[in-house]
C-alpha cells in the first residue's frame, strides 16, 4: 500500500484485509476485527514490520520516491521537453527552463513548482491518477496505438 509494505502475520496468508490510511496513519482492519496501526510513510520503498523501526526501513529491492505522502517536497532538474515527473504525472514548466533545478511541493489539493530563487512558476490542482500530463490543461496519454 503506498507503494510501501506493511508487516501483517504469517497466519493471515491468503486473507483478505480492508486497508485505510489518513494524512498521519495506515490502519489495516482483518476480517475478525484485528487492527494494526502504522504510521503513513513520506516516501515509498519503505518496510513497516517487525524487523524494521516504527518509522520503516529503506528497502533495497523498491525505488524510493516521496510520493507516498500527503505533503512533500522534491527537487527535480526540468527536462527538454520543458517536464518535471513527480507523483507519477509530468508537469511542464517551460521548454525554456530545459536543465534548471526546481523545487516542487505538493499538498492534498495542489502541486506547486518554483524556481531556485524560490519564485512560483507554475501551481496545478493535484492529480487524482497515474499517468496525467499537466499543462494549462490536463491531458490525458492517448490509448490508442
Amino acid at each position: 500500500m503506498l507503494g510501501c509494505v506493511f508487516y501483517i502475520t504469517p497466519r493471515r496468508a491468503g486473507q483478505q484485509v480492508h486497508v485505510s490510511w489518513t494524512a498521519t496513519t495506515v490502519q489495516i482492519v482483518t476480517d475478525d476485527a484485528e487492527v494494526i496501526t502504522y504510521p503513513r510513510p513520506s516516501t515509498t520503498g519503505v518496510y513497516f514490520g517487525p524487523r524494521g523501526s516504527r518509522s520503516g526501513t529503506p528497502l533495497t529491492t523498491m525505488r524510493q520516491s516521496p510520493a507516498a505522502g500527503i505533503t512533500g517536497s522534491a527537487h527535480r532538474t526540468v527536462a527538454v521537453g520543458g517536464y518535471i515527473g513527480i507523483l507519477a504525472n509530468k508537469f511542464c514548466v517551460g521548454a525554456h527552463r530545459h536543465g534548471e533545478q526546481v523545487t516542487v511541493t505538493w499538498d492534498a489539493a495542489s502541486v506547486t513548482i518554483a524556481d531556485a530563487k524560490g519564485s512560483t512558476i507554475a501551481r496545478y490542482a493535484r492529480p487524482t491518477k497515474r499517468g496525467g500530463r499537466h499543462t494549462h490543461t490536463v491531458a490525458e496519454v492517448s490509448t490508442k496505438s
